[in-house]
């Protein structure tokens, strides 16, 4: 794990960085305890269904990076989408603003999202691990060496 390291330059809370070369830093809740919590959690997951990449799924990404991570924005977004497709069930949207790749985003959403220690207390996890999704829509977009990427997983479509 040699690109994750303590940040020393945080006073109030232990946090770890991934950092490398070119990329911007990202905070990671614990370190390496998430990678070795996330672990387990991959242990006792049962087979997952690859999921299917639909295009219509995607949602774009205004230039604006003020706005990337606005609630009521993605609100809108997320609720237009839904509308758009009327057979879908269940649905999730997580974004995820720093790491330039969007693979790379996508699993440290896994790793980072562990029960207590993330403020979103594991539901990211629990969605990327379930068989509830079939279809994924993905937008990535890079603006000023800041990156932001729309995942938007579905049950159904038609």
């Amino acid at each position: 794990m040699k690109f994750i390291q303590q940040d020393i330059t945080n006073t109030k809370a232990i946090e770890y960085i991934y950092q490398r070369e070119g990329e911007p830093k990202m905070i990671l809740n614990k370190g390496k305890e998430s990678f070795l919590r996330c672990i387990d959690v991959l242990h006792n997951t049962k087979k997952l269904k690859p999921l299917i990449y639909k295009k219509e799924l995607s949602i774009p990404i205004p230039d604006d990076k003020e706005i990337w991570s606005d609630h009521d924005y993605l609100t809108r977004l997320y609720n237009d989408k839904i509308h758009e497709f009327q057979s879908v069930k269940e649905s999730s949207l997580h974004y995820f603003i720093g790491i330039p790749n969007p693979e790379i985003a996508l699993v440290l959403q896994l790793v980072d999202d562990v029960d207590d220690f993330s403020k979103f207390k594991g539901k990211r996890q629990k969605n990327l691990l379930s068989n509830k999704f079939k279809y994924i829509g993905l937008s990535n977009v890079v603006n000023d060496n800041l990156s932001c990427s729309y995942f938007f997983f579905a049950d159904d479509m038609e």
